[in-house]
């Protein structure tokens, strides 16, 4: 995450940084009071059900196994930097479309630049940090504040990524470099493995899963579809689940 720039407050010598938090519970207060209804935050041990109006972990407010101690603090370094000219503030490999045969690339750069300048942005990669680099420059020309760039990329025959028991974790190591006047001005490296993904939804084939299970040793654990809140307890409603119950122990 980061804050801003301090340049105009740094003095020479010592420096102190203050942080100031404040708590969670009365920032969120003016929020609830502002709804006119409250949520049914079963699980937030309070009167006021408050763990809804912040992207918190629900169970710092309780749970069924812990208490309510909402938390804050700092979880992460906190890092000073410093550049003359400009920095890469984000680089996104961003993987089009990926094949046996190729891999296509859209390099996403967030640039901040303290000029109005030109420049060149280099992207280069190497896999499993071996073997030739190769490198796509582009000529830009940098504007003071954020600039945002794309730079296309295609890779022949590319070592994939496959999960565990599949094949190999090739990962390739990708770098985008901004000079300005010969001199690198800023430098960021991206490490991932190319592979592409497809959540295929079917019809239910049969019980392939389970003996499948069987066959490889794998306990499997199914919880039925209750939690987190109440259920009807009507006759209708119970002996639906007496039924999905039967069914699927059988199985």
């Amino acid at each position: 995450m980061r804050i801003g720039s301090i340049k105009k407050l740094l003095k020479k010598g010592e420096n102190h940084l203050f942080i100031r938090f404040f708590s969670p519970i009365k920032r969120m207060m003016p929020a609830r009071s502002t709804f006119g209804y409250e949520y049914p935050a079963d699980n937030d041990h309070r009167e006021e059900k408050l763990s809804v109006y912040n992207r918190k972990a629900p169970y710092h407010f309780g749970w069924d196994w812990g208490i309510r101690i909402v938390q804050m603090g700092i979880w992460k370094p906190v890092s000073l930097t410093f550049y003359d000219n400009a920095r890469i503030e984000d680089y996104y490999v961003k993987q089009l479309s990926v094949s046996n045969e190729k891999a296509e690339f859209d390099n996403q750069i967030e640039i901040f630049s303290l000029l109005d300048t030109p420049a060149t942005i280099s992207i280069g990669y190497t896999l499993n940090s071996n073997g030739d680099e190769q490198i796509v420059n582009k000529e830009v020309y940098l504007k003071k504040g954020v600039n945002h760039f794309s730079l296309p990329l295609i890779i022949e025959n590319p070592k994939l990524w496959m999960p565990v028991n599949w094949g190999e974790q090739h990962l390739y190591n990708f770098n985008a470099t901004v000079n300005i006047d010969a001199d690198v001005a800023a430098v960021k490296e991206v490490r991932t493995g190319l592979r592409s993904v497809r959540h295929i939804s079917e019809v239910d084939e049969n019980e392939e899963f389970y003996r499948q299970a069987d066959e490889r040793g794998i306990l499997d654990w199914q919880d039925f579809i209750f939690g987190c809140t109440t259920y009807p307890s009507d006759d209708f409603f119970l002996n639906n689940v007496k039924e999905e119950a039967i069914y699927n122990i059988k199985r």
